[in-house]
């Protein structure tokens, strides 16, 4: 689920990313010692402080919708075939790519019956340049790196038990 965060404030949903991988980005504390010789006098620690996440998906569909939230491009729709084509950002030119917050689900079950979701949220995340490789032989599975810097006072991450998905 991508909920926009520009005046549109749009919910997007889209079943599609199979592998989903998120790194802390964080700016690391420092330590440093009060040292005479060979003593420790003292020591002034900070802590690392993480400012959000690196997000990267794989993704084992191509998803036009997807590309164009991401990636900041063109989506065209068909409308004789209802077919949609996407065409990166312009070469050279800025690119405004469009605020949102990633919201993924994963099934909780016991034997083979579902009993809940876990849902995660990551806020305030934009699209980098996709990057898609290809390879004979083998099925087309883009990722898309996705960088989630939370606001001042805000968690970086919000991780919850649900009992069902949200209704579209």
């Amino acid at each position: 689920k991508i909920t926009t965060k520009d005046t549109s404030a749009k919910t997007h949903w889209f079943e599609t990313a199979s592998e989903i991988s998120a790194e802390p980005a964080s700016e690391e504390g420092e330590e440093k010692s009060l040292r005479v010789k060979n003593t420790i006098y003292a020591t002034n620690r900070t802590e690392d402080i993480v400012k959000g996440y690196d997000l990267k998906l794989k993704d084992n569909r191509f998803t036009p919708e997807v590309y164009a939230l991401i990636d900041g491009g063109t989506l065209t729709k068909d409308e004789e075939t209802g077919l949609y084509s996407y065409a990166a950002p312009v070469a050279g030119a800025p690119v405004r790519r469009t605020k949102f917050d990633l919201t993924i689900y994963m099934e909780e079950k016991e034997g083979e019956e579902v009993t809940g979701y876990t849902e995660i949220t990551w806020p305030s995340c934009t699209g980098k340049p996709i990057s898609p490789t290809f390879q004979d032989n083998e099925f087309f599975a883009p990722e898309l790196n996705i960088s989630s810097r939370a606001p001042a006072a805000t968690s970086p991450m919000v991780i919850s038990q649900v009992t069902a998905l949200p209704e579209t």
